[in-house]
């Protein structure tokens, strides 16, 4: 059973916090989104992937650098939030990332959710960045507490964030920003971006000064 935990999140530049109304979807901008084709027919337990690597279909890894930036590419090890497979953004004691880019309509908001968790391997807080890169970058950053929870109940929240597209291509990732015991990082799955309907991300701005991403947390239970 998936539980609810409080996720943390901070917003580089502009931040938005909104009410419960739940926003209308519209189709999925994003290529396995839930991570589940790639070029394994099956995971036991998971892959560790490195920089440059496109196993995961419509995904590339990415890093901070360093040679053994990687990530886990984790299927029976531990619980998924969608699916059968996940993602843990640090891999071999190491810290990673995940990129892929698409279509967009400059000017135009787009509406960005995805659940995340935490390695249970490790016990403790959980870091990552989302960012929208198009001419310039917008970015956000999320936290996750992992305390409680375990392989067979992670504890999977979903986040929602926004952007504005400043391009006709942007590049969505997901970068670790996980420092202590690297290799037990933050975990990612169910990612979802679509246009929501026009007046729907108006429910309420709390300005910060300088620019960005607007950002919404919720918690969930399934």
């Amino acid at each position: 059973m998936k539980s609810t935990w409080k996720v943390y999140g901070s917003v580089l530049g502009v931040m938005s916090l909104f009410g419960a109304m739940p926003l209308p979807a519209g189709a999925n901008l994003i290529q396995n989104g839930s991570f589940e084709d790639s070029i394994y027919s099956s995971v036991a337990t998971w892959e560790t992937l490195y920089v440059g690597s496109t196993a995961i279909a419509g995904w590339t890894v990415i890093g901070t650098g360093k040679a053994t930036d990687s990530i886990d590419y984790v299927g029976g090890y531990w619980e998924a939030s969608h699916g059968v497979r996940s993602v843990d953004l640090d891999g071999r004691a190491a810290s990673g990332g995940v990129e892929q880019a698409f279509g967009t309509n400059p000017g135009t908001t787009y509406h960005v959710s995805f659940d995340i968790a935490g390695n249970p391997d490790w016990i403790g807080i959980k870091t990552m960045a989302v960012s929208a890169v198009g001419e310039a970058t917008q970015s956000a950053i999320f936290s996750f507490d992992n305390t409680g929870h375990s392989h067979d109940s992670m504890g999977w929240t979903t986040v929602e964030w926004f952007f504005v597209a400043d391009a006709p291509s942007t590049t969505l990732r997901f970068v670790s920003l996980t420092e202590a015991n690297k290799g037990y990082g933050m975990a990612l799955d169910n990612v979802v971006v679509h246009v929501p309907v026009p007046g729907a991300v108006l429910l309420g701005v709390l300005g910060l000064g300088g620019s960005g991403g607007l950002l919404r947390w919720r918690r969930r239970t399934a």
